[in-house]
C-alpha cells in the first residue's frame, strides 16, 4: 500500500511539474524580457533587467532567476521574477511577482515587500534587501523556506 501512495505522489508531482512547464511557455514574460534587455540600461536607477541566482539556505536547492523591475507612480517597484529549479531532475520554471516599498538613501535603494504565491510555492514570502544600478541583492522567506537571491544586469 506504501509503495501504491509513493506512485500516486510521483504521479502528482511529475503532473504539477508538467503543468508549470506548460503554462510558463504560454506569457509574456519572455517577450517583456527580450524588450527590456534590447534597451539602454539606466546608469542611476535600478529599473529594467537583472539577472542571478537564488539559493534557499534551508534546504540548499538553487536556479536562475530573472527579475523585470518597474518603478510606480508611488515610488514602489514592481517587480516580475521568472525563476528556474530542478523537480526530481526535471526543469521546472516558475513566474511570480512583488511589490516592494522602497526607501531611497546613500546611493542605494532599500526595499521590502511581500507576496503571497499560493500554499503550492510556500505561502507568503517576505523580502528585504537593496539595489545599486549594478547590485540587486535580497533577502527572502516564508513559512517553510528562507533564502537569498543576488542579480546584476545581463550582458
Amino acid at each position: 500500500m506504501k509503495n501504491k501512495n509513493s506512485i500516486r505522489i510521483l504521479g502528482l508531482v511529475l503532473m504539477l511539474a508538467a503543468g508549470a512547464m506548460v503554462l510558463s511557455g504560454c506569457s509574456s514574460y519572455e517577450r517583456d524580457w527580450e524588450a527590456a534587455v534590447a534597451k539602454p540600461l539606466p546608469t542611476n536607477d535600478i529599473t529594467g533587467p537583472w539577472k542571478g541566482t537564488w539559493k534557499s539556505d534551508m534546504n540548499q536547492h538553487t536556479g536562475g532567476l530573472r527579475a523585470i523591475v518597474t518603478k510606480e507612480e508611488d515610488g514602489s517597484y514592481y517587480v516580475r521574477y521568472k525563476a528556474t529549479y530542478d523537480l526530481i531532475f526535471i526543469p521546472v520554471t516558475f513566474e511570480h511577482d512583488a511589490t516592494l516599498k522602497a526607501n531611497v538613501r546613500d546611493g542605494a535603494v532599500y526595499f521590502e515587500g511581500s507576496q503571497d504565491l499560493g500554499w503550492l510555492a510556500g505561502g507568503v514570502y517576505e523580502y528585504t534587501g537593496h539595489a545599486t544600478n549594478k547590485d540587486f541583492v535580497s533577502k527572502y522567506k516564508s513559512k517553510g523556506d528562507h533564502g537569498a537571491y543576488s542579480l546584476k544586469r545581463p550582458k
